[in-house]
């Protein structure tokens, strides 16, 4: 999933994101954090959903290299 957020496609970039942030959630909830407690990952990939909105390779290469500090 995590390639397809570099995808050329904007709307395949921004699912992409949406898929990674929904398996994070999963994996919360499977270690056995409550439905609303703090995910700050989560939190950070709807940032980076609105950074990845761009055709910009700079920005892009930037918003990548957010993606994967992302950990959970």
């Amino acid at each position: 999933m995590v390639p397809r957020c570099t995808d050329p496609s904007m709307l395949v970039r921004q699912e992409a994101i949406d898929c990674v942030r929904l398996v994070l959630c999963l994996a919360a909830l499977y270690e056995g954090h409550m439905p609303d407690h703090g995910n700050d990952h989560a939190c950070d990939l709807l940032q980076i959903r609105v950074k990845i909105q761009t055709e910009d390779p700079d920005e892009l290469f930037r918003v990548t290299n957010e993606l994967g500090k992302v950990r959970n």
